[in-house]
């Protein structure tokens, strides 16, 4: 999946703005008071004295700055970098991340807080972009090798999908009914199937994907009758699918395994393909903020 030109290209202006926003919020005179971080009603009394001192534009970077600084690195590590782990405290009031920024505020400027969040943006965009390169070129690869073995995984197939929810309560159960045509020249021991199960108006109602161990394995040629019950609470047998009055399963062969336990394909998963968009969409704006003075 590749993200058309306009969209990268207002991206990397995202991040140049940003870049140069900081910058010249830096050079505002109203930014020239201190904050005080030595107990959380002088943070916020500072605070709000110098967010309403400065123009709205330069109270924008300034909380930016801010929500920069107050962006621990586990959150860095756990969100994947600080683009999204700063987007996640966009909707955070900034009285409510005084504990983070108490001790980093202290006695600094509005012009020291900016230039010191300037920094730390461009340092993680700087970690960021080497990571993100290394993985794109890892799940690019995987993605082509998986095309490669498409004409081979087309020879696989399943037929007549059908997903029925019997039961109720704690007796619920899903159960999944398809066939499995092995037209390849290979014995099959394992799928990796994906499902999309729909309800009435062609609505989706949930997606998943799952790895079906045939045992024993499908010789070449074969057609095999599947049959799979899910019994323990799940979304196979969820209430929401049991008060459908109608329900269609799609199962589309993602990989499969040989006898001897190697994969037709190399691994790339649908949420492989939303983590390589999304990689692809951040590398421009890094990028930008990398080579921002």
């Amino acid at each position: 999946m590749r993200f058309p030109a306009p969209e990268k290209e207002q991206a990397v202006f995202r991040a140049i703005l940003l870049a140069s926003t900081l910058a010249l919020a830096a050079c505002s005179g109203g930014l020239d008071q201190k904050l005080d971080g030595s107990s959380e009603a002088a943070y916020r009394t500072s605070l709000n004295k110098v967010r309403n001192s400065v123009s709205e534009e330069d109270r924008k970077q300034l909380d930016e700055s801010l929500r920069i600084l107050a962006v621990s690195d586990v959150s860095i590590g756990f969100e994947g970098g600080i683009l999204t782990a700063v987007d996640k405290l966009r909707s955070t009031p900034l009285t409510e991340l005084a504990e983070p920024l108490m001790p980093q505020v202290n006695g600094r400027t509005g012009r020291d807080i900016v230039a010191a969040a300037k920094l730390r943006m461009k340092e993680q965009a700087e970690r960021q972009l080497a990571t993100s390169k290394i993985e794109i070129e890892k799940l690019t690869r995987a993605r082509k090798e998986k095309e490669s073995a498409r004409d081979f995984l087309a020879k696989v197939e399943i037929l007549e999908p059908r997903i029925a929810i019997v039961g109720t309560d704690a007796q619920r159960m899903g159960i999944l009914d398809f066939k499995v045509s092995n037209g390849s020249e290979e014995v099959l021991s394992s799928l990796f199937l994906r499902a999309t199960v729909k309800g009435a108006d062609d609505k989706v109602l949930m997606t998943d994907e799952f790895t079906y161990k045939a045992s024993p394995p499908i010789a070449a040629g074969q057609v095999r009758d599947v049959r799979l019950p899910s019994s323990s609470p799940n979304k196979w047998n969820s209430s929401e699918l049991a008060k459908q009055a109608q329900l269609a399963l799609q199962l589309q062969v993602e990989n499969a395994a040989t006898l001897a336990g190697s994969k037709l394909a190399a691994s790339f998963t649908q949420k492989d393909a939303d983590r390589l968009a999304l990689l692809e969409k951040q590398k421009p704006v890094l990028e930008a903020l990398v080579a921002a003075k």
